[in-house]
Order: structure tokens, then sequence, then C-alpha cells
């Protein structure tokens, strides 16, 4: 029985970690965003515009990690990666297309973890 549930805390910590960094990192790349969006484009945003931005991010990223394919949790980590860089930025980059020429490595990983991807496997449909 001390096995089981040594093994069972095993798995829910590993189920975990992925999940945590999702969460700080939803939070982090939803704040920024409307921070930006705000002082970029003098615009304002209801209070619970970041908690609904960051659920939508989160189940995006989780549907990826439940998928059984690897190329599916290689892209989670490539969004992911791409967002915790543009997460760190200052408005001034975080608005412009090529990110003031920053996350480059990050955003070429997410570029070869989508053409990784084959079609829907990634999605319910298939």
């Amino acid at each position: 029985m001390r096995h089981q549930s040594t093994l069972l805390a095993a798995v829910v910590s590993l189920l975990t970690v992925p999940l945590m960094g999702t969460q700080c990192t939803a939070t982090s790349i939803c704040d920024k965003s409307a921070v930006c969006q705000e002082e970029e484009n003098d615009r304002s945003f209801s209070d619970d515009a970041v908690a609904v931005c960051a659920v939508e991010y989160e189940t995006t990223i989780n549907a990826l990690y439940a998928n059984e394919e690897d190329e599916c949790h290689r892209l989670a980590d490539a969004i992911l990666a791409l967002d915790r860089c543009k997460a760190g930025l200052k408005c001034d980059d975080f608005v412009e297309a090529d990110l003031g020429g920053e996350c480059d490595d990050e955003r070429d990983e997410l570029d070869d973890a989508r053409d990784d991807v084959d079609g829907f496997e990634c999605a319910a449909q298939e």
C-alpha cells in the first residue's frame, strides 16, 4: 500500500509541475498584454480581463498536454517558452511584430513545433 501511495504522489507531482508553470505563464502573459495594450493604445480592460484570459490560455495549453502525441507536448512547451520571453519584454518591444528583435530563438522553436504538428492531431477532432 505504501508503494502505491508513493507512486501516486510521484504521478501527481509530475502532472502538477507543468500545470503550475502554465498558470504562472498564463497570468504573466495576459497581464503583460493588458498593461501594454492599455499603455500603447490608451485602452482599458475590465478588472477580470486578465483572469479570463489566463483561464482561456491555460485551457489551450492543458489541451495540448492532454494529447498523447509528443508533437502536441512540444508545441505546448514552445508556446510557453515564447510567452515567458514575451512577458519579460518592455511594452515597446512587446507590441512590435518582431518583438523588438527579442525572443527570436523561442519564436523559431515555436515555428518548428507548429511545422511538426500534422493537421488536427492536437485537436479533439482527430
